[in-house]
């Protein structure tokens, strides 16, 4: 019985060791590799999440934003209103996956500065699993729950 266990321990671990390549989309849609984040998934080891930030500024206001993990930098891209930027990853087992992103545009003559938690595997599995979608709104950032297919503001600005 315990060979068994042994087995699929190491089985299990050979996959969360699997890396694969993280890409990027942004306004011009070209994919840009970056490092991988080792990972397990969050229902299934190969099972790979997909995070879209989607510029909803209106106006024809660009977003410049940076994205990272403590892995991965996504780098600095800047998205016209209406497009997005997507990428792919394997959460770790332990379900601390974590991604944030700083935000800057400028709509008028007023600049806005922002950053939030994009990813959280332990508060995002519940409404996402493969489509993570983010919409970057004047008001706030409004994530939706692919589950019961609506939006709502999971971060307000004040």
């Amino acid at each position: 019985m315990s060979k068994v266990l042994v087995t699929i321990f190491y089985v299990l671990a050979i996959i969360a060791v699997d890396v694969s390549t993280v890409l990027v989309q942004a306004t011009d849609m070209s994919t840009v590799p970056v490092q991988s984040q080792q990972g397990g998934g969050n229902i299934w080891p190969w099972h790979k999440t997909t995070v879209s930030a989607i510029n909803n500024l209106g106006d024809g206001v660009n977003l410049f934003i940076h994205c990272r993990s403590k892995n991965d930098d996504l780098g600095l891209r800047m998205i016209s209103n209406g497009n997005y930027m997507q990428w792919s990853f394997k959460e770790n087992f332990s379900l601390t996956t974590l991604f944030w992103c700083n935000l800057r545009w400028i709509s008028g003559s007023t600049t806005s500065v922002k950053s939030f938690q994009i990813f959280k595997a332990k508060r995002d599995n519940q409404k996402c699993v493969a489509k993570c979608l983010r919409s970057i709104r004047p008001d706030g950032v409004y994530f939706y729950d692919e589950f019961k297919n609506i939006w709502w503001k999971e971060y307000a600005w004040w």
